[in-house]
C-alpha cells in the first residue's frame, strides 16, 4: 500500500511544472536553484547538453534556463531542439560572454528574445522568471482549451453520426429500418436502376420461441436472419429491419431470374438454426415482385404487393411448416430426455384403450392423441438441471417446473393445427379436488381429455423409472395410490373405468402367455 501510494506521488511530482538550469558552472546552478525553491519553485539541475536532454525526456519542464556555452554541445542548439519539440516551455538563455552576431541571429530565428548577461541583476532574473512561468502557464492552458474544444467537436461529430446511424438502423439487427427503407426506395427511383425487385421475409413462430426460451433466443434468431440475409446480397442491396419479425430487401437492376436466385440461397443458409444445443427449424415465409419499367409514382405501394406474395406463401406452407416446426421441437425433447419419447409412446397406446373404453368420438380420440403426445412439451424450456435432478427438487425448482403446462400452451397456441388442444395441455395437471396448478380448476371445470391425460400419465410415471422417480411402484401398488387419489388428485370416475381397462388388459396378456 506504502509503496504505491510512494508511486503515485513521485508521479504526480514529476507532471509539477518545474524549472531547469542547464549551467555547467555547477556552484552557479546550486546558487540559483537555491534562489528559486526560496521563492517556491520546484527545480532541477543539469550540467551538460546531454543532462538537460534527459531532464526533458523525464520531467515537465515549464521554464528552462540554458547557458550558451556547455562542455557537450551548445546552448543555442539546445535551446532550437527544446523550442521545437517542448513548444510551451518558455527558455531564458544566460551567458557570460558578448554573443557572435550568428548566435544572435540564431536565437531570434527560433523566437528566443528573453536573454540574460552574466552578471545579472537578482530582481530583474526572479521578475524574467515569474513572466516566464506566468506565460508557459498561460500556454498550457490554452492549449488545454484547444484541446477541450477538440474533443468536444470530435464527440459532438460522434454523437451527431450515431443519432443519425440509429435514425436509420435497427438496434437489434443492425440492418436499416422502415424510415431508411423507405427513404431509399423513393431515392432509386430513377431509369438507370430498374430492374427493382423487393422481397418481403416473415419469421413464423418467433413468438414461441420468445415464450419457451424467453427474448433473448428470439432476439438472437433475428440477428441470425438477418446477418443471413446481409450475406446473401450485394453490398449495396438495402436489407431492413420492416417489423418484429418481418424483413425486407430492396434489390436496384436485378430482374425476376436474380431476385430467385437471392431467395434460393437464403433458403440454403436458412433452412435450420442451432438455438444453443437445439437444433429448431425456424420457418418464414417469402415473398417477392420485380418492377420491370420506370415508374414515376411511389413506390411504396409494391411493398404491399410483396407483402401479398409472402402471405400467399405463408398460407400455401402453414401445415407443413407448422409440422417441421412441432417436430424439431419434439427432437429436442428427445435429445433433453430420452425417456419422454417411451413415455408418450406407452401412454398412447394406453390411451387408446382408454378411448375406446369411454367410446369418445372419432375427433375426440384424435385429440386425445395429441394431447398425450404433446403435453410434456413446454418442458423444453425447462432447464436439463431441473429436469434430470435425482434429489428432490427444491421448492423455487418445483415453482420453475410447474410452469411447462404454460409453456406447453403458449407453444401450441401459436400453431393453428394444435391450437384447439392447447387448453388440454395446459389443464392436465390440474387436480379433481381443487389444489392442482397452474389456475385451481376443481372437478368438472377440467377439460375431459386432461383428466384422462392425468390418469395415464401418472399411472405410467409410478410404475416406469423417471429422473424424478427412482423407485417406481409394481403395477399393484400403482392401482392402490389411483384408489387412493379418487376424488382427491383425478375422477373417481374414470379412474374406475381406467381400471377396468388395467384388468382388461393384464387378463390379455395373461391369456397371451
Amino acid at each position: 500500500m506504502c509503496k504505491t501510494n510512494g508511486l503515485f506521488e513521485r508521479e504526480k511530482m514529476n507532471n509539477i511544472p518545474k524549472i531547469a538550469i542547464i549551467e555547467d558552472d555547477k556552484e552557479l546552478a546550486k546558487a540559483i536553484s537555491i534562489n528559486l525553491q526560496a521563492q517556491g519553485y520546484k527545480t532541477l539541475i543539469a550540467n551538460s547538453f546531454q543532462e538537460g536532454l534527459k531532464i526533458f525526456k523525464e520531467n515537465n519542464i515549464g521554464v528552462v534556463i540554458i547557458d550558451i556555452e556547455l562542455p557537450d554541445g551548445n546552448g543555442v542548439d539546445l535551446a532550437y531542439y527544446i523550442k521545437l519539440n517542448y513548444p510551451d516551455t518558455c527558455i531564458i538563455v544566460i551567458t557570460g560572454l558578448i554573443l557572435t552576431l550568428k548566435q544572435t541571429q540564431q536565437l531570434l530565428e527560433i523566437g528566443i528574445k528573453k536573454l540574460l548577461i552574466k552578471p545579472y541583476d537578482t530582481l530583474t532574473f526572479l521578475e524574467v522568471i515569474k513572466t516566464s512561468f506566468q506565460e508557459y502557464m498561460a500556454r498550457q492552458t490554452k492549449r488545454q482549451i484547444k484541446l477541450q474544444l477538440q474533443k468536444s467537436r470530435i464527440e459532438h461529430r460522434k454523437l451527431q453520426e450515431q443519432i443519425k446511424y440509429n435514425a436509420y438502423h435497427d438496434s437489434l439487427t443492425e440492418l436499416y429500418n422502415r424510415t431508411y427503407f423507405e427513404e431509399e426506395l423513393r431515392r432509386i427511383n430513377t431509369k438507370r436502376n430498374y430492374p427493382i425487385s423487393i422481397i418481403s421475409i416473415d419469421v413464423n413462430h418467433l413468438k414461441i420461441i420468445n415464450d419457451t426460451w424467453g427474448h433473448p433466443a428470439g432476439d438472437k434468431i433475428l440477428r441470425y436472419f438477418g446477418k443471413s440475409m446481409r450475406n446473401c446480397v450485394r453490398q449495396d442491396d438495402v436489407v431492413a429491419r420492416i417489423g418484429g419479425d418481418e424483413f425486407s430487401i430492396l434489390l436496384k437492376q436485378t430482374d425476376r431470374s436474380r431476385a430467385e436466385e437471392i431467395i434460393k440461397k437464403l433458403n440454403r443458409k436458412c433452412k435450420s438454426y442451432s438455438l444453443e444445443v437445439k437444433k429448431i427449424n425456424i420457418n418464414y415465409a417469402i415473398g417477392s415482385i420485380t418492377i420491370t419499367e420506370f415508374k414515376k409514382e411511389d413506390l411504396n405501394r409494391y411493398i404491399s404487393k410483396a407483402d401479398e406474395e409472402m402471405y400467399k406463401d405463408k398460407m400455401d406452407k402453414e401445415g407443413t411448416a407448422q409440422k417441421e416446426f412441432i417436430n424439431s421441437l419434439i427432437e429436442v425433447m428427445k435429445q433433453k430426455d430420452m425417456g419422454t419419447q417411451i413415455h408418450h409412446n406407452r401412454l398412447i397406446k394406453l390411451g387408446a384403450k382408454f378411448a375406446k373404453r369411454l367410446h369418445l368420438s372419432l375427433q375426440e380420440i384424435r385429440d386425445l392423441h395429441y394431447t398425450i403426445k404433446f403435453h410434456d412439451i413446454g418442458k423444453i424450456g425447462i432447464p436439463d438441471r431441473i429436469l434430470h435432478k435425482k434429489e428432490p427438487l427444491t421448492e423455487k425448482e418445483w415453482k420453475k417446473l410447474k410452469t411447462h403446462p404454460i409453456l406447453g400452451y403458449n407453444i401450441l397456441k401459436g400453431v393453428r393445427q394444435f391450437s384447439h388442444i392447447a387448453d388440454y395441455i395446459l389443464r392436465h395437471h390440474e387436480r379433481w379436488d381443487g389444489t392442482g396448478y397452474p389456475d385451481g380448476l376443481r372437478g368438472q371445470n377440467i377439460p375431459l381429455l386432461s383428466r384422462i391425460t392425468a390418469i395415464l400419465d401418472s399411472y405410467d410415471t409410478m410404475i416406469h423409472k423417471r429422473p424424478y422417480n427412482g423407485n417406481p411402484k409394481t403395477k399393484e401398488q400403482a392401482i392402490e395410490e389411483l384408489e387412493r387419489e379418487k376424488g382427491k388428485q383425478f375422477d373417481p370416475e374414470l379412474v374406475d373405468i381406467f381400471l377396468q381397462v388395467l384388468r382388461e388388459k393384464s387378463r390379455f396378456e395373461k391369456n397371451k402367455n
